[in-house]
């Protein structure tokens, strides 16, 4: 095929189309004759369904144009919301704190949800990203609701990221919300065999349920005990 020029986005901008010219073998990232990237321009003109496609074929957000200017700057100018919250979601994910303090002071909302519903705050803590799990909660993102069933609380424990769990523990994260409790079980289960990893000391997340929540504690070693002997 020809090559082709970002500023398709200008004539032409629309998502299925741009789905066709990726799966062309047009590179995502290809810059136009003043240097801008198609996620600049699509970031400038507003074309959020655009952003999506440029974002998921692997784009980098943080890409700068000749003037030094990221996706997020263009977008921050011209006032596209959207944009700026779906930006938001990508730099969670690349654990690029500053880029998220960037987005946050630009207007983003930390409670938008994804195509999941899923809120950024889910993602920093299933993957234990302790200063973005700050910045968000500080912005004001919701500690119990992230999206679906599970808390961020849930999601840590989940995943066994026992720094990120004590700071929302610290935060007042809600323990007996959705199956937070049947996680902490297993990771007890997990914790006496052995199997938890040493750079994840859970044990430290279940001294502090322990200090906090006796009757929920007992409760837990009481039902995983009756567990075990049913088994047997």
């Amino acid at each position: 095929m020809k090559d082709w020029s970002p500023h398709f986005f200008v004539r032409q901008p629309t998502a299925g189309a741009l789905r066709a010219l990726l799966d062309g073998g047009a590179k995502p990232s290809t810059r136009d004759s003043c240097g801008a990237t198609g996620l600049h321009l699509a970031s400038a003109s507003g074309h959020f369904g655009v952003v999506r496609v440029l974002l998921g074929a692997g784009t980098d957000p943080d890409i700068t144009n000749p003037r030094g200017e990221a996706a997020l700057h263009v977008a921050s100018v011209f006032g596209h919301c959207d944009i700026i919250r779906a930006l938001l979601h990508k730099a969670v994910a690349r654990d690029h704190e500053g880029i998220v303090r960037a987005l946050l002071a630009a207007g983003a909302d930390p409670l938008i949800g994804d195509s999941h519903n899923f809120v950024p705050l889910r993602i920093a803590a299933a993957r234990d990203l302790q200063s973005i799990t700050i910045l968000l909660l500080d912005a004001g993102s919701g500690i119990d609701n992230v999206g679906g069933s599970r808390t961020a609380l849930g999601w840590a424990c989940n995943n066994s990221r026992a720094s990120v769990a004590l700071l929302l523990l610290d935060r007042g994260a809600d323990l007996f919300l959705g199956d937070t409790m049947k996680l902490i079980r297993e990771r007890i289960d997990e914790w006496k065999k052995g199997k938890v990893p040493a750079a994840q000391p859970f044990e430290r997340v279940l001294d502090v349920v322990k200090e906090r929540y006796p009757d929920r504690y007992l409760e837990c070693w009481l039902e995983h005990a009756d567990r075990d002997q049913r088994r047997a």
